[in-house]
């Protein structure tokens, strides 16, 4: 099931961007169902919801490159089995994978090209404990092939400026819940 949440957002990374971004100053998001705050770097914008379920946040910048940092519950141990994991759900899309390499944060990770496509793909794996389990962040860059090492630094500052809270428990749970995280979820931009 794994690989199928982790093809969602890839779509979503490759997807074309939505019409209407929020604003030049939009660039850091909090969203309480997951527990995570993301922020992008000078030059990007958070862009409106993707409309997918596991998709955190969409930056986007003016040429075109786009960020997404998806989330979901795992039975991956950690970050390389989440990328083996998701692998072959990859290569089935017709993207080549390079080796795996440690990214920040303990992250793994993977460049990924497509034969006769200008761009270029890198996602960043991690997996983290949380109450009743774990959670799988894959964070995607997609650029054009000329601007993609400009571009690269951008997902790592990412990367090293999330924010990871406890989500809340699911709906029924009777697990306490933690200061300033509300029963229904929900996203809070800044």
């Amino acid at each position: 099931m794994m690989p199928i949440a982790f093809a969602f957002a890839v779509a979503a990374a490759f997807a074309s961007v939505p019409a209407g971004a929020l604003g030049p100053n939009a660039r850091r998001l909090t969203d309480v169902r997951s527990g995570i705050s993301v922020e992008a770097s000078s030059g990007w914008t958070l862009s409106q919801r993707t409309g997918y379920a596991g998709t955190v946040a969409l930056f986007v910048h003016a040429d075109g490159s786009r960020i997404s940092v998806t989330a979901t519950t795992t039975v991956a141990r950690d970050a390389e089995a989440l990328y083996e994991q998701n692998r072959p759900g990859l290569v089935a899309q017709g993207l080549i994978p390079s080796p795996a390499t440690p990214g920040a944060r303990g992250s793994v990770s993977v460049d990924l090209t497509v034969v006769g496509r200008t761009d270029r793909m890198r996602q960043l794996y991690l997996v983290r404990d949380i109450p009743g389990g774990r959670q799988a962040i894959v964070l995607t860059l997609v650029s054009n092939v000329k601007s993609f090492a400009a571009r690269a630094p951008a997902l790592d500052f990412v990367a090293t400026r999330l924010t990871l809270e406890d989500p809340p428990p699911p709906s029924g749970s009777n697990r306490t819940q933690g200061v300033g995280l509300t029963g229904t979820g929900g996203v809070s931009v800044r």
